[in-house]
């Protein structure tokens, strides 16, 4: 699965591209009394929480393996109420990449994937502090348009056979992680930017090609140039 070496690939940039983290283990944060009302809250709720993050003593976010979940003070409790961070998304097979730094703000890549009949598909997450003038909720997840791999054959990286496709279906080309799927430039700096590598496979003529499409922070947001 292009998943699989994706991820091992990702652990082994991280370590270049670490910032000061955002996110802790939530089997870690028990001891911790920032967690405290997040602790309470996972005490009673079987959400199998992964990464976690408190914005303040009862705002909180954390990560399971199908979505973001954002806590804040329940109105009808004392204790939290966590939902999706946006009722319209979700993020199956969601997976914390690596940490980096850049424009004075830490940065955390997530990946997840997609599998369904046979369609399979990538995509990349960033998430981000930001002033609650700019969001209400403290932060930010932005999803980085046109980066991920994608095919018609559960992942394989092959382009489809015709006629194993439903009826009226076209085989598609199929994009590809490349080696390695992603790399963080110019961390620390003003113009930190995120590349993701990909190869393109032509299916009616065999062509592989390369390409890269880069996103680069620029005026308070990440700005995608891609490379033929």
């Amino acid at each position: 699965m292009l998943h699989v070496a994706l991820a091992s690939c990702g652990l082994l940039l991280s370590a270049s591209s670490q910032a000061a983290e955002l996110f802790k283990k939530c089997d870690n944060v028990s001891s911790d009394s920032s967690f405290k009302a997040l602790s309470l809250y996972f005490a009673d709720h079987p959400d199998a929480p992964v990464e976690c993050i408190a914005l303040s003593h009862d705002a909180f976010v954390f990560t399971t393996r199908g979505n973001f979940l954002d806590c804040r003070p329940s109105k009808y409790s004392s204790g939290l109420e966590c939902k999706p961070y946006s009722p319209s998304s979700w993020y199956p097979d969601l997976e914390m990449l690596t940490s980096f730094a850049g424009a004075g703000k830490t940065f955390v890549l997530f990946h997840s994937v997609r599998l369904k009949g046979g369609l399979f598909g990538e995509s990349y997450e960033l998430f981000y502090l930001v002033p609650r003038d700019v969001d209400a909720r403290g932060y930010r997840i932005v999803t980085l348009e046109g980066a991920g791999g994608n095919d018609q054959s559960d992942g394989s990286g092959q382009c489809a056979v015709a006629a194993d496709l439903p009826e009226g279906q076209t085989v598609d080309d199929v994009v590809r992680a490349g080696s390695p799927p992603y790399e963080i430039l110019h961390a620390g700096r003003s113009d930190v930017t995120v590349r993701i590598n990909q190869e393109i496979v032509r299916c009616r003529t065999g062509e592989v090609v390369d390409s890269t499409i880069s996103y680069r922070w620029s005026s308070g947001r990440f700005v995608s140039v891609m490379s033929p």
